[in-house]
């Protein structure tokens, strides 16, 4: 891990007004850094003790962690709240997409089984990215009987 963040984390404990040289102010910034990621990790994996590790380099954030460290930090930037949990990601688009549009779904694969394409999909029961992946389904499923 690098220096940069550390001096991060300390940055955002003066901002939140939270003494990490207390066990109780660690656990309360672990927490916050919890929160940010959401679901996106096990609460009882942020103790006190495993920020304690990162700030004294013994133990190597992972990548939600550090994630979530950016997140919070750039909300007390005064970013939206949606924009600094988002991750940025490359899309290809089909239709009109400005840069730095926010995305909220998740993309789930093509139901035609030979298919690597991923997408978003318009409606929750939507299975296929397209029409032609679709027919090719419907024609396999036809023949064979069944989905599987």
């Amino acid at each position: 891990m690098d220096q940069s963040t550390t001096e991060w984390i300390k940055m955002i404990a003066e901002a939140l007004n939270i003494d990490i040289a207390t066990w109780s102010g660690k656990r309360e910034l672990a927490t916050r850094f919890w929160e940010m990621a959401g679901a996106k990790a096990p609460k009882s994996s942020w103790s006190p003790e495993y920020l304690h590790g990162i700030l004294k380099g013994t133990t190597a954030p992972s990548k939600i962690f550090l994630s979530a460290v950016n997140s919070l930090g750039f909300l007390l930037d005064g970013m939206n709240s949606d924009i600094a949990k988002s991750t940025e990601v490359s899309v290809f688009v089909l239709g009109e997409v400005r840069p730095g549009t926010l995305i909220k779904g998740d993309s789930k694969r093509c139901g035609y089984p030979p298919c690597p394409i991923n997408y978003i999909p318009r409606d929750k029961r939507q299975r296929y990215h397209g029409r032609e992946c679709r027919d090719k389904d419907y024609k396999r499923i036809k023949q064979n009987g069944s989905r599987g």
